[in-house]
């Protein structure tokens, strides 16, 4: 066991003296590419912090939120009684297909999904009026007969392709790197 461990180091050694020797010959350029991949891991890594942060503090305010709707609710009905100005109506965001989007998609339609006075046929329709026709988004969606009992699956089929963490963060850290670079140049 000794014996290995004592081969190891000896390798060991002559990894860092090769590599020593090989950063010797690089040009400065390559060092400047080290760098930025360096940069660009440490983004990478406060972009997901921050939005395990972000979806922490959603979840929070969601879960709270379900707990006070009742008050909720009374409150906002005698704030819409008392309100005097009359706001434009809200034009829903049609959703094509695009990752980037769906975030903006999504937080103005789930407004629509929570909405328990709604029923989930009705939801469907609004679903298909959101999204552009002949989209990504609409072929997903018409893959499901407009019923209530679809609506479900037509959400969670969304969800799974336009919604997914993963693909969000991935959408997010190369808007950070496109920013990164151009502030570089």
């Amino acid at each position: 066991m000794i014996a290995e461990l004592n081969v190891l180091k000896v390798k060991s050694d002559r990894l860092e003296i090769t590599h020593a020797s090989i950063l010797e010959l690089l040009p400065e350029k390559e060092f400047e590419v080290e760098d930025f991949r360096d940069k660009a891991i440490r983004i990478e890594t406060k972009a997901r912090r921050i939005i395990n942060y972000q979806q922490h503090n959603v979840s929070t305010i969601l879960h709270s939120t379900h707990r006070d709707s009742a008050i909720i609710n009374s409150a906002e009905n005698a704030t819409i009684a008392k309100r005097r100005v009359k706001l434009p109506k809200l034009e829903l965001r049609k959703f094509d297909g695009d990752v980037k989007e769906w975030l903006y998609f999504w937080s103005q339609f789930e407004k629509i999904h929570n909405d328990s006075s709604i029923e989930d046929s009705d939801k469907f329709q609004y679903l298909l009026q959101s999204t552009v026709e002949g989209s990504r988004a609409r072929e997903v969606i018409e893959i499901f007969p407009p019923t209530g009992d679809n609506y479900p699956k037509a959400i969670d089929c969304l969800k799974t392709r336009f919604g997914r963490h993963d693909l969000q963060v991935e959408v997010y850290v190369r808007k950070l790197l496109k920013l990164f670079l151009k502030n570089a140049n």
